[in-house]
C-alpha cells in the first residue's frame, strides 16, 4: 500500500525572508512526520529576483530532507539564469521557470533525476536546452511560448512524455522527432506556422487530446485518421476545406472543432462518429454550428443518407437562435 504524503505548502514573496517563512511552516510537522514522506509546495513566482531564488534553494538544501518530494515555482522572477543552488535540491519533482528571461537552461538541470514536471513558457530561448533530453523521469514538459524551431534528435530520449505543450512557437515544420514519444497522451502545437504532419505521426497511437489549431493547413492531414484513441481534436483557424471520409474511423472522437476554415458545404459523413457530442464549425455561411449529440442524436435524415448517418436539418430561426451564434439567413444541418 501506497504512503500517504503529509503535504506543506509555502508562499514566498517578495518580503518574506525566506529561511524564516520555510522554518515558520515545516515547524508543523513532528519529528516522527519528518521522518515519513513529506510533499512540500514553494510557491515562489514573483519573489523578487535571482538572489530571493538562490536563497530559497539554499534555504531549501539546508531545511529538506532527501526522501521529502520537492514542488517548485519560480516564475515571474525575471531571471536571466537559473541559480546553481536550485540543481542542487534533488528532490524537486515539479519545477516551474516560466515568465522569466532565459536563453538557455544550464546543463546541471540533469542533476534532477526525479523530475516529472517542468515548466519554462514565456521564456526566450535561443534554442531548445538538450540538457533536459536528459531527464527520461520527464512526464509532462511545457515551453511554450519559447520562439522554438527546431528540436534536438535527442528530444527523443524524453520517452516517458505524457503531456507536450509547443504552442505559440515558430515551427514551419511539425518537428518529426515527437513521433518518437510513443506515451504521448495530450499533444499542443497550436499557433504555429505548420501544414503537414509527416507519416510518423501515426505512431503517436495513445494520443487522446491533439491542437493543431491556428496554423496553415490547407488540407486535412489524413495521418491523423490513423490515431485509434483520438478523443478531442482542434484544428479551428486553418485553412482546410474540406474533410476526408477517413475521419469516420475515430470512433471514439467526441470532441471536434473546425471552426474559422473555408468550408463550404457540410461533411454529412460525420454523422458516422459514434462519440461525437461537440461539434464546431464556424466560417461556413458564417456561422457557429454547436451540436450535442446526446440531445440530438436519435433524430433520422430522411435522404438518402444511411441508419449510421443521424444527421438532421433544421432551419436556423428557432433552433439556432437559442442555441448557436449566428449572422445570416441560411440552413444549418446539426449532428445526432
Amino acid at each position: 500500500m501506497s504512503q500517504e504524503r503529509k503535504k506543506i505548502e509555502a508562499r514566498i514573496g517578495e518580503k518574506d525572508d525566506p529561511e524564516s517563512k520555510l522554518k515558520a511552516e515545516l515547524g508543523r510537522l513532528s519529528e516522527d512526520e519528518s521522518k515519513e514522506a513529506v510533499l512540500l509546495k514553494v510557491d515562489a513566482g514573483n519573489c523578487g529576483g535571482v538572489d530571493k531564488v538562490d536563497r530559497i534553494a539554499k534555504a531549501l538544501v539546508r531545511l529538506s530532507r532527501p526522501h521529502w518530494i520537492l514542488v517548485l515555482g519560480f516564475g515571474l522572477n525575471d531571471l536571466e539564469s537559473v541559480p546553481d543552488s536550485v540543481w542542487e535540491l534533488a528532490g524537486v519533482e515539479e519545477l516551474g521557470l516560466g515568465n522569466n528571461k532565459l536563453k538557455t537552461i544550464s546543463p546541471a538541470i540533469s542533476k534532477l533525476t526525479k523530475l516529472r514536471k517542468l515548466r519554462i513558457e514565456w521564456n526566450p530561448l535561443e534554442g531548445f536546452p538538450e540538457a533536459v533530453c536528459q531527464l527520461d523521469q520527464l512526464e509532462m514538459l511545457s515551453v511554450f511560448g519559447c520562439q522554438l524551431s527546431v528540436l534536438p534528435s535527442s528530444f527523443a530520449s524524453l520517452r516517458d512524455l505524457i503531456l507536450l505543450d509547443l504552442e505559440r512557437n515558430t515551427f514551419e515544420q511539425f518537428p518529426e522527432v515527437i513521433c518518437e514519444l510513443r506515451s504521448l497522451v495530450n499533444l499542443f502545437v497550436d499557433h504555429n506556422d505548420m501544414s503537414s504532419l509527416p507519416p510518423s505521426f501515426a505512431n503517436l497511437r495513445e494520443l487522446r487530446i491533439l491542437d493543431i489549431s491556428n496554423n496553415r493547413f490547407k488540407e486535412f492531414p489524413r495521418v491523423v485518421c490513423q490515431l485509434p484513441n483520438l478523443v478531442n481534436l482542434f484544428m479551428h483557424n486553418n485553412q482546410l476545406s474540406e474533410l476526408p471520409l477517413a475521419i469516420t474511423k475515430l470512433v471514439r472522437l467526441v470532441s471536434l472543432r473546425l471552426d474559422d476554415n473555408q468550408f463550404t458545404s457540410f461533411p454529412l459523413f460525420l454523422g458516422e462518429l459514434p462519440q461525437l457530442s461537440t461539434f464546431y464549425l464556424l466560417g461556413w455561411f458564417n456561422l457557429l454550428v454547436y451540436c450535442r449529440a446526446h440531445n440530438w442524436r436519435r433524430q433520422s435524415y430522411s435522404g438518402s443518407s444511411t441508419t449510421s448517418q443521424r444527421l438532421r436539418i433544421t432551419s436556423l430561426f428557432q433552433r439556432a437562435q437559442r442555441d448557436c451564434s449566428f449572422n445570416g439567413h441560411h440552413r444549418c444541418w446539426f449532428l445526432l
